[in-house]
């Protein structure tokens, strides 16, 4: 639910002013309906049943904290908070590395930004990768009809987008990862050198679960 804090709840509006329509559209809190299930909406790291009532909560917490979020102008306290927002992501151990060089982060857009790309691999990143993986091409495309935009780096400098994750190992000790982080979505405009570079999964970390977010910020090289 990465456009929680836009204050339209019921659809996203894509950075550059225009809002998307049609087949490219998120789903992001909209009231959804299969066919023979009762209706759900989708937020951040669920579909949340609307007769269940801990679910509706849990939806209901998670635009709060969304909406929190937004307000929150430090990178610490950013980086901090957005982790409890985001259930589907493992965030980098220096995520707030790459944070402090954005300027401006003070101002609502860049801010606003980094939330609505962030929903939307929270939201739909694993099951595009269900969908069309191996098709890494598709699967950026797919994910690029739903933000700005959505590539691969060049293998040139993948020595840079590797980026160290946390995990626990056997259900004891805590261990470290590094994870290629190559595919990139850009922010606030499709020329920009801000970027969120993530992994579409690990087996290790997140035991293919959960979405791997590496580096937030301009070109970590």
């Amino acid at each position: 639910m990465g456009g929680a804090a836009t204050g339209d709840k019921s659809s996203r509006a894509s950075m550059d002013g225009t809002e998307k329509t049609g087949g490219g559209t998120s789903s992001h809190g909209d009231q959804r309906t299969d066919k023979n299930t009762a209706p759900f909406f989708s937020g951040s790291g669920a579909l949340c049943k609307v007769d269940s009532p801990f679910s509706l909560l849990c939806f209901c917490m998670l635009l709060l904290r969304e909406d929190i979020l937004i307000k929150i102008k430090s990178y610490d306290g950013f980086s901090t908070f957005m982790k409890t927002c985001f259930p589907n992501i493992i965030f980098s151990e220096d995520i707030e590395t790459g944070m402090r060089g954005i300027t401006h982060f003070e101002t609502v857009d860049v801010r606003k930004a980094i939330i609505h790309d962030l929903g939307v691999l929270n939201d739909e990143a694993l099951e595009i990768y269900r969908e069309y993986a191996p098709n890494t091409e598709k699967m950026c495309k797919v994910l690029g009809s739903k933000v700005l935009a959505c590539s691969m780096d060049t293998s040139d400098h993948n020595q840079f987008l590797s980026f160290s994750f946390s995990y626990l190992h056997d259900n004891q000790d805590i261990q470290i990862k590094s994870v290629l982080c190559s595919p990139h979505t850009k922010l606030l405009r499709r020329d920009s050198n801000l970027r969120i570079y993530f992994s579409w999964k690990d087996s290790i970390v997140g035991k293919g679960e959960k979405v791997l977010v590496g580096h937030i910020g301009g070109h970590p090289y």
